[in-house]
């Protein structure tokens, strides 16, 4: 089998690499190689280690794929260059958002900066994980160098149920930055706490709840966002334990919300889709595209809207639209429809 080197950086365990060394196995010889990205001493060692396994080693390596472009994908790219190997980037979010959009919650390290746009400019192929994605990075290399493959969900991690399960009045969202308030703020939680607790207070007949997951006691994200929750039927709720937990959630919600400023795809909104949740979200970055016309988005952030949404939907108004999430999650964002796109573009190097 074609060898092929997998470079992520250290830390990063989300099930969508999982999902994409599954894939590459299959027609490839995987080595993963983790760079410590962390600051200080930590950094500089990875950074000289990785200059010298790379030289030593890339020879070995007919295919080079890398998890985001930041630090760790700067020697990758240079050495892959130099030595004719065929380097892919697999990008979408923090890294192409610094170079093409300019957000305030970007990378401010100069050096950082430099390693993105130099890994993004010199690498063979990127494969942003949305359409919208693909857009702003053809602003800065051409456009024969991108191709859209979206992120996914494993169905046989999350099964979608033969039928739409018995909703609750419940209304959630995902993530959003455990240790890291900025995230929590470009996620846009102070909103959905905001939402939930006028809502509670507007409409307490509905006792509907509002869940905030993946947010343990004592985390920086915790002490930010529980001084704002002024109804008990508002909660953080810890990071889940296994996917069968997180997984009754999704059955449960009738509503799941993506409120950030801008999302590069969303992974939790169509795993929630998967389960017949309603996506009410803000349309930033890719959400509208993935949402699709299974759900709603609000412009401009407007609280009066958002809330009378909630309303209808927990009113059931809009009960077809839990059928049409789950069938456009299914057939749009599957790990069958990634793995058949990412095995066609490297299968003439393998």
């Amino acid at each position: 089998m074609t060898p092929l080197l997998f470079i992520k950086h250290k830390g990063f365990n989300a099930r969508t690499v999982e999902n994409d060394v599954s894939i590459l196995s299959e027609k490839f010889s995987v080595k993963m190689y983790e760079v410590n990205t962390s600051k200080g001493i930590g950094f500089f060692t990875a950074f000289i280690k990785q200059f010298w396994w790379l030289l030593f080693f890339i020879y070995r390596y007919k295919v080079i794929f890398i998890w985001f472009a930041d630090y760790h994908s700067l020697l990758p790219v240079f050495f892959a260059k130099i030595t004719g190997k065929f380097s892919v980037i697999n990008i979408g979010g923090y890294d192409a958002d610094e170079i093409l959009i300019g957000k305030p919650h970007s990378f401010k390290d100069k050096f950082r900066k430099f390693c993105v746009v130099y890994s993004v400019k010199n690498c063979s192929k990127l494969l942003p994980v949305s359409g919208i994605m693909k857009g702003y990075l053809e602003k800065a290399v051409s456009p024969d160098k991108c191709e859209t493959v979206y992120c996914c969900v494993d169905t046989g991690m999350f099964p979608p149920p033969a039928e739409i399960p018995v909703k609750e009045n419940i209304i959630i969202t995902v993530g959003g930055g455990g240790a890291f308030i900025k995230e929590a703020k470009r996620k846009r939680l102070d909103l959905f706490i905001q939402l939930g607790n006028d809502f509670c207070q507007k409409y307490p007949e509905y006792n509907a709840q509002f869940f905030a997951i993946g947010h343990n006691a004592g985390s920086e994200t915790y002490s930010y966002l529980l001084p704002m929750i002024k109804n008990k039927n508002v909660e953080l709720k810890p990071a889940t334990g296994s996917i069968d937990e997180l997984i009754s959630y999704y059955k449960k919600a009738s509503v799941y919300m993506q409120l950030s400023f801008y999302e590069a795809f969303g992974i939790a909104q169509v795993e929630a889709m998967m389960y017949g949740c309603i996506p009410l979200s803000n349309p930033g970055g890719a959400i509208k595209e993935v949402i699709g016309n299974a759900g709603f988005t609000v412009e401009n952030y407007d609280i009066d809207k958002y809330l009378q949404l909630i309303k209808e939907i927990l009113d059931k108004k809009h009960e077809g639209l839990r059928l049409s999430a789950q069938k456009r999650a299914e057939q749009n964002f599957s790990l069958e429809a990634r793995r058949i796109k990412l095995l066609e573009i490297l299968s003439s190097h393998s």
